[in-house]
C-alpha cells in the first residue's frame, strides 16, 4: 500500500483521497510531499491532484489520484544550476557565481568585525606553453594546477577559474600571518609543478596578488579589481611571486589610473570620442613653394565635452598594448576626412 507523506508531516501519512472524497472538490499539491512504497522500501518526490467523482447529486462517492514523480526532474534541474556556476575545464566556481560569493562573504562584516583573504593567480608562463605547445597542453596544465590547488588548500577554500589562466581563491576567516603563508606556499608549490608534456618538462611559475576582505571593502567587483591589481605589480617585478594589495601604495594608484584609461580608451575608439586636429608645417626657408603640409593630432573628449591632451592617456595606451587600435583609427579617420573634403 502506498502511503502520502506531507514534508511537515513526516509521521502522519496523508490520505488525500479521503480529503478530496470529504471536502468533495480537487486538491492539488506541487512537490514537497512524498510517496511511500512498503513493498519496495523506495521513497519519491511527487506532485499530484485529486478530483472528486461525484453522482447526480452532486456528491463525491469516489476520487481519481494522479500522481508524477519529480524527484529525478528536481535533480536534473539541480544539477543544471550547479553547471551555470562552475567552469567546464576545473569544476572550479566560474567568475559570476565567484562574485556572488564574495557579496556573500561581505555580508558577515555588517553585523561584526573579522577578515577574510582573496588571491588572484595569474600563471606566468601560461602563454608561452600555450602557444609553443598548443590548446590542448595549456588546458592539461589547468587541470593540473586546478588539481593541485585542490590538494594543498583546506577544504572549506572557495575556488574559481576567472580567466583563462587565472584562479580565485577565497579564504575566509583568514590572519594576516595566515594569508602571507599562503601566497607563499601558492608560488612555491606552482614554481615547483612537474608539468610534463611531449615527454619534456616545462617551466611553471606563477604571479599572485592577495588583498583583505573586511567591513572597510567596498563591493566583490572593487575586491577582484584591488586583487588583479596586485597580481599585476607582482607581474611587473618580474613574475613568480606574490604581492598585498594596499590602498595607500602609489604605484597601486598609478595602475589603477592606468586600468581606468583602459576602459575608457576601448569605449572612446568604439564610440568615436577621439578627435583629430590639424597643425599646419611651416618650411624656416619662406622663399620655397612646397605643398601645404600638416601634423595630425589627436584629442580624447570626455563626458563633460572637454578635451583631454595625449600625455593624459597614450602612456596607457602604450603600456596595455592599444597603440596599434589607436593607429588604425587616426587612419581611418583622416583618409575618410580627406575623401570627403575632396568630394566637396
Amino acid at each position: 500500500m502506498l502511503s502520502i507523506i506531507p514534508a511537515n508531516e513526516t509521521s502522519t501519512p496523508a490520505n488525500p483521497i479521503d480529503d478530496a472524497i470529504i471536502q468533495n472538490q480537487v486538491l492539488v499539491e506541487q512537490g514537497n510531499t512524498h510517496m511511500y512504497c512498503p513493498l519496495t522500501g523506495e521513497e519519491i518526490e511527487i506532485e499530484y491532484s485529486v478530483a472528486p467523482i461525484r453522482n447526480k447529486q452532486k456528491k463525491a462517492e469516489g476520487a481519481v489520484f494522479i500522481f508524477r514523480d519529480i524527484g529525478k526532474t528536481r535533480e536534473l534541474s539541480r544539477q543544471l544550476s550547479e553547471r551555470a556556476q562552475r567552469d567546464s575545464l576545473t569544476g572550479f566556481y566560474n567568475r559570476e557565481h565567484f562574485e556572488v560569493l564574495l557579496e556573500q562573504a561581505l555580508m558577515q562584516f555588517r553585523a561584526k568585525d573579522g577578515q577574510h583573504a582573496l588571491f588572484h593567480v595569474d600563471l606566468d608562463s601560461f602563454k608561452v606553453i600555450n602557444e609553443t605547445h598548443g590548446f590542448v597542453a595549456g588546458d592539461g596544465l589547468i587541470r593540473g594546477i586546478a588539481s593541485m590547488l585542490l590538494d594543498i588548500l583546506d577544504e572549506s577554500t572557495e575556488l574559481a577559474r576567472l580567466g583563462s589562466d587565472e584562479f580565485g581563491i577565497l579564504v575566509k576567516n583568514c590572519s594576516s600571518e595566515k594569508a602571507i603563508e599562503i601566497a607563499d606556499n601558492l608560488v612555491s608549490y606552482i614554481g615547483n609543478y612537474p608539468f610534463i608534456w611531449d615527454q619534456k618538462e616545462l617551466t611553471v611559475n606563477a604571479s599572485v596578488g592577495a588583498v583583505y576582505i573586511n567591513k572597510e571593502s567596498e563591493s566583490a567587483l572593487q575586491i577582484l579589481a584591488n586583487a588583479g591589481m596586485a597580481c599585476m605589480a607582482a607581474k611587473e617585478k618580474g613574475g613568480n611571486r606574490s604581492h598585498f594589495y594596499q590602498p595607500d601604495d602609489i604605484n597601486m594608484a598609478r595602475r589603477m589610473n592606468e586600468l581606468r584609461w583602459v576602459g575608457r580608451i576601448k569605449t572612446a575608439l568604439q564610440e568615436d570620442k577621439f578627435n583629430l586636429y590639424y597643425q599646419p608645417m611651416m618650411p624656416l626657408d619662406c622663399s620655397r613653394e612646397d605643398r601645404p603640409m600638416f601634423e595630425v593630432l589627436i584629442r580624447y573628449r570626455n563626458n563633460s565635452n572637454e578635451l583631454v591632451a595625449p600625455g593624459k592617456f597614450l602612456p596607457a595606451a602604450e603600456k596595455h598594448n592599444l597603440m596599434p587600435e589607436i593607429d588604425r583609427w587616426v587612419i581611418q579617420s583622416l583618409l575618410a576626412s580627406c575623401t570627403v573634403s575632396y568630394t566637396h
